[in-house]
């Protein structure tokens, strides 16, 4: 029987490079892409045994199969660790042919859509990165600089970050884009380790790649952004005896004549095996020369309305609210003031503290947000007609208007002033007074005053006095 290390030496292919659990009887294929703002993505063609097809089959099946790229036969080694998503099993002339592409596992953030805002001035990058992973608890989200991590994300110019229908991986990519940092997958260590994803540059002294050859080449991109870069083409492992990982510094040589090297940064990285060697085309650029363009949301913001319950009302005709339908960590402190929005010129809509209001985002900017509107009790009836224009107040306070009147009631109706084009009612539990153009009465439990333009009558207990230019008359 084979020992432990015999059967371990097998699956490793003549090229030193081993497919964790596969193992190819000949390999055609092997491609790794590696790129800043972008996932790891793999591409893996060979032929492989008929009594392992089954056994592949199986697992092939499950939720996320596994794969991790070995080289130097060794296993410490790491090239690539993420999850198959597509495969092809292939049999032709009495052969079985696997094809197996796959991608890091920051494609588990790419899946995951919460909607979140961070409302609270001064939040800073590294808090957003602590909610992230508080809910994404198998990732590492770390910054290059440790520095940068303690910077603003909130400020007054820009008070609110909202992630709606957005990803974790592109909400990520979107606000490092503001900082002018790439976002860069480290998938080469081992799976006891948590899933590593940096921001910014690895901080670390720069390598020697000792390349025999190179090109130095300009590109004009998206915005007619032009950027300076070098490409080492089929630069062989051995030479440097490491596979760069995006994001590390190496010292590029000029010229094979004198040892004249300059610092760059690998970008790119696409790795493959060319006549058994492992070899890797580079795309390299000075520190310097790093220029991110700022990402864009996927779905726009613009024009739509958030549920929120109003914490504070202010003095300055701006409330506070804490989002429902949005995660949410609202601080009474430190919350956005939203502007309450205006009916009119200098009417503003009314809202009460515990009232659910919408929150409306009426640009691309989230500081221009508003408060619109009101739903504070959705489920009682509404009984009056579409034409009332109606404010109660939490306390029972009632104002109607319309084209026919004006009605102003205290709580229960207790109370109220009712005002119409030629009329005006005034009641209260103790008496009611009405006007007309012609005449003024008040009623009162036991009697009641009427004035008009020719008299005015006094009645009391039975008894009435009446007053004109006549005379007095008491009846």
């Amino acid at each position: 029987m084979a020992s432990k290390s015999q059967k371990e030496e097998k699956v490793f292919t003549p090229q030193k490079v081993k497919f964790d659990p596969f193992e190819f009887v000949s390999l055609y294929k092997m491609e790794i892409k590696k790129s800043i703002y972008d996932h790891t993505r793999v591409v893996i063609e060979g032929a492989i045994d008929e009594e392992n097809v089954a056994k592949y089959e199986r697992y092939l099946a499950k939720e996320d199969p596994k794969l991790m790229i070995n080289h130097s036969n060794q296993d410490n080694k790491i090239l690539f660790k993420g999850i198959i998503q597509d495969y092809d099993i292939i049999y032709k002339r009495q052969d079985y042919y696997l094809t197996l592409e796959a991608v890091s596992y920051s494609i588990l953030l790419k899946r995951v859509r919460p909607n979140r805002i961070y409302q609270n001035l001064g939040t800073t990058y590294k808090q957003v990165l602590d909610k992230i992973m508080q809910d994404n608890s198998k990732f590492n989200i770390v910054f290059g600089d440790n520095s940068q991590a303690q910077t603003v994300l909130t400020t007054k110019n820009y008070p609110m970050a909202l992630q709606y229908k957005e990803s974790e991986w592109d909400f990520l990519k979107r606000i490092s884009s503001y900082l002018d940092q790439p976002v860069i997958v480290d998938d080469t260590k081992d799976d006891k380790e948590s899933i590593n994803i940096l921001i910014g540059l690895h901080n670390a002294t720069a390598k020697e790649l000792n390349n025999i050859s190179g090109v130095k080449r300009k590109k004009t991109g998206r915005k007619n952004h032009k950027f300076n870069y070098y490409k080492v083409d089929c630069h062989e492992h051995f030479r440097s005896k490491e596979v760069y990982n995006i994001g590390k510094k190496v010292k590029y040589r000029l010229t094979n004549q004198k040892d004249q090297t300059i610092d760059l940064i690998v970008i790119k990285n696409r790795i493959y095996i060319e006549e058994g060697v492992l070899c890797s085309d580079l795309t390299l650029v000075k520190e310097e020369d790093i220029n991110i363009l700022q990402e864009r949301r996927e779905i726009p913001i613009e024009g739509r309305s958030f549920r929120a319950k109003v914490m504070k009302l202010n003095k300055d005709h701006t409330a506070q609210v804490d989002f429902i339908d949005i995660a949410d960590e609202y601080n009474e402190a430190k919350s956005f003031h939203f502007p309450i929005d205006r009916n009119y010129t200098d009417s503003y809509f009314a809202p009460e503290v515990d009232d659910i209001v919408d929150i409306y985002f009426k640009s691309k900017n989230e500081k221009h947000a508003t408060l619109k509107s009101s739903s504070t009790d959705s489920a009682k009836k509404i009984d009056h007609k579409p034409t009332d224009k109606l404010i109660i107040t939490p306390g029972g306070y009632k104002i109607r208007l319309n084209n026919g009147n004006i009605f102003i009631s205290g709580k229960d109706d207790k109370s109220l002033v009712e005002i119409k084009e030629e009329t005006m009612k005034m009641k209260s539990a103790k008496g009611t007074v009405f006007m007309t153009s012609d005449e003024i009465k008040v009623t009162r439990k036991n009697g009641d005053v009427s004035l008009d333009n020719s008299q005015t009558k006094l009645k009391f207990s039975g008894k009435e006095v009446q007053i004109s230019s006549g005379g007095i008359n008491m009846v």
